[in-house]
């Protein structure tokens, strides 16, 4: 909450700043000024990841520079919007400003800011499968000579580009391990070694030779967990997993696809992509109507100069005591709810300390009784209309578990309770098949198997599902489903409060790992049992941690 108030009040700070700027300063240095700095603060936000802030940032100083006819600011004012887009993989969007930049930068001469933009319209290019217009880049790239080693590893890494979009494997592997030694011979930063190494790994797994990839792949790993690289971790994690996969590794593969999995999660790229393009769309439509009405919004504007600026200090101030006094009321609001959250935290502990028994205790029952009851005996002809439909209940829930709701486990527990049923089992026969059922339930990787159901169990403890079904609502007092649910939601309550072992697992990976399919219904079923989600469980888990071992 803090970081996001800081945030806001940055932006509204820098938002204020920046449009006094731009009304007393038309026409004169201040204008450049102010784009210059916009510019350094995209870019800042762009290395932190706040894409969306950097975004907004770039188009606030483009306005500027395109209204002065700033050439070189216009330039990389579009080369940082396209870098944007790119990072988060839309690179038709990337094409699109690169070109726009290398339009601008053209107007400038400039060697280095022309050769910046063309070797990214190379890249982007090629990973769009435009190979024709990748080599056209780059031959205008390598006809602008620079004399610095960023612009001859960029030559040898956009001509392995443009050969492996040609379909040319082998020409491209040269191509970026000539790029990889001349980066380590003139001392480059180690990333330029690890983005040739992702290159060459892609290229060495689309012909095969996987053990090649895998090697560099886990050097570009240890670099980006050395340098906490989130994003070329996550591509890395990805391209492993379908490494492992090739190479048969099921294992490993599921591994690595499960932190790129959390990466990602954790990345929020579609979140941030969407932001982008909202912030774009504004933009333009503000431009496409301040074009319309230029003539007349300028009358206007230089009429009202000085109030507009009161109005907007004004504005400003009434925002920040509005943040001020909403970050009252909020802090307080979490103080209660968070008391409220662990008087159910201390709740959720009974559940949890408290067993799971049978009504009727198992008791010692004869072999023979033991044994009819697995096997059926003639008892066949005792049972009733209502113990069947309760036994097809049963098996409907041990199967599409995650697709039904809790209200329909409810009524079929109150119908099972209502209804009059006629009884199959005796009572020695059914406390041996309970005490087959406890230990079966005590096998965490049974019960916590998404393929587990009433069918598989009974097949366990080597009786039917209508004899199991009828030991469950007999000995426990419910269905099968909410029998099941009650160990697996114990067993995610352990490992939600197990932070050494299960502290960088997300809600999903937990509720996958219990035998929940369906991340939602694992946390309305834990909400039911417990009062609490369980991402507010686990935060208070840690908590108690943190405080036990502080003491």
């Amino acid at each position: 909450m803090t970081k996001k108030i800081i945030y806001i009040i940055y932006t509204l700070i820098l938002w204020g700043t920046t449009l006094g700027f731009a009304q007393g300063a038309k026409g004169n240095s201040g204008d450049q000024t102010t784009a210059t700095r916009l510019l350094q603060a995209g870019d800042k936000f762009y290395d932190q990841r706040l894409y969306t802030a950097s975004m907004k940032s770039y188009l606030d100083g483009l306005r500027i520079a395109e209204h002065q006819g700033y050439s070189e600011l216009t330039a990389r004012f579009y080369n940082g919007m396209g870098n944007l887009y790119s990072t988060q993989g839309d690179y038709q969007m990337g094409l699109y400003f690169y070109r726009k930049a290398l339009r601008s930068s053209r107007k400038t001469g400039q060697k280095t800011l022309q050769n910046a933009v063309l070797n990214n319209l190379v890249g982007a290019s090629c990973f769009v499968g435009q190979a024709d217009s990748g080599m056209v880049f780059l031959q205008q790239m390598e006809a602008n000579v620079e004399h610095n080693s960023g612009y001859r590893y960029n030559i040898l890494m956009g001509r392995g580009l443009v050969a492996k979009s040609q379909d040319q494997p082998a020409a491209a592997a040269s191509y970026y391990i000539q790029a990889r030694q001349y980066a380590i011979r003139a001392g480059m930063d180690s990333s330029f070694v690890d983005n040739t190494n992702s290159c060459l790994a892609q290229l060495y797994m689309d012909t095969h030779r996987l053990d090649s990839a895998i090697l560099l792949l886990k050097k570009n790993e240890e670099w980006a967990r050395r340098t906490n690289h989130d994003e070329f971790l996550a591509e890395t994690m990805h391209l492993l997993a379908q490494a492992y996969d090739a190479q048969g590794d099921a294992t490993r593969a599921s591994t690595c696809r499960m932190e790129y999995a959390n990466l990602m999660e954790k990345l929020h790229y579609s979140d941030e992509l969407n932001a982008m393009k909202n912030t774009q769309y504004i933009y333009d439509a503000n431009k496409n109507a301040s074009t319309i009405n230029l003539l007349t919004q300028q009358q206007i504007f230089d009429s009202q100069q000085i109030r507009t600026q009161a109005r907007w200090l004004l504005a400003l101030a009434i925002a920040l005591a509005l943040i001020i006094v909403l970050f009252i009321i909020v802090s307080a609001q979490k103080r209660q709810l968070h008391h409220a959250y662990n008087r159910l935290y201390d709740r959720s502990q009974l559940f949890l300390a408290s067993p799971i028994q049978a009504k009727e205790a198992p008791q010692a029952a004869n072999k023979g009784d033991h044994l009819e009851a697995h096997q059926g005996g003639n008892l066949e002809s005792n049972q009733g209309d209502k113990q069947r439909d309760d036994q097809r209940d049963d098996q409907r829930d041990g199967q599409g578990d995650d697709q039904r709701d809790d209200q329909r486990d409810d009524q079929e527990e109150k119908a099972q309770e209502a209804a009059p049923r006629s009884l199959i089992l005796t009572t020695e026969q059914r406390a041996a098949l309970l005490a087959d059922i406890g230990r079966v339930m005590g096998k965490v990787e049974e019960f916590c198997s998404t393929d587990f159901s009433i069918d598989r169990l009974a097949q366990l403890v080597g009786s039917n599902p209508r004899y199991v079904s009828e030991a469950i609502n007999e000995g426990y007092g419910k269905n099968f489903r909410s029998f099941l649910n009650d160990y697996r939601i114990k067993e995610a309550m352990q490992r939600l409060a197990d932070n050494d072992r299960y502290g960088h697992y997300t809600i999903k990976a937990i509720s996958e790992s219990v035998g929940y399919k369906s991340q939602a219904n694992f946390i309305n079923i834990f909400t039911r049992l417990t009062g609490m989600k369980p991402s507010i469980y686990q935060k208070i888990s840690r908590e108690r941690i943190s405080i036990e071992k502080s003491c």
